[in-house]
């Protein structure tokens, strides 16, 4: 994720994420990422973890500055609250989440979501 001021110059750029595919500001300034994951046992032109260890289809939570805050994700990748092939995020003004996913471009059983709304605690 690269980051520019409204001119359009370069401020700094965020390396730690596993395929990031959307991104939303809340109200708060906080920052949602929505990522595909990396498994080291599937072929993938997405965006390699330098580490190179498996992380699982997720959200997190980042500062403006882009440190983590929090992670969304789970080992049943259909389950309710966890991420299949998520493609884009939303958070409102309540601090719900809205998770968009595309699950047929990476093969998940029929069952599996396409919308979600986590809703904040």
């Amino acid at each position: 994720i690269q980051l520019f001021d409204l001119k359009g110059e370069f401020i700094s750029q965020w390396t730690d994420f596993a395929g990031p595919t959307g991104i939303s500001a809340g109200a708060d300034g906080t920052l949602i990422v929505c990522e595909f994951g990396y498994d080291p046992a599937i072929p993938t032109r997405y965006s390699i973890p330098a580490h190179g260890r498996r992380i699982l289809p997720r959200g997190t939570m980042r500062s403006p500055e882009g440190a983590m805050l929090a992670k969304i994700e789970g080992e049943d990748k259909c389950a309710t609250g966890s991420f299949f092939a998520p493609h884009s995020i939303s958070i409102d003004r309540g601090g719900d989440i809205y998770v968009a996913e595309v699950p047929i471009t990476r093969r998940a059983p029929g069952a599996c979501h396409t919308l979600q709304k986590l809703v904040k605690r």
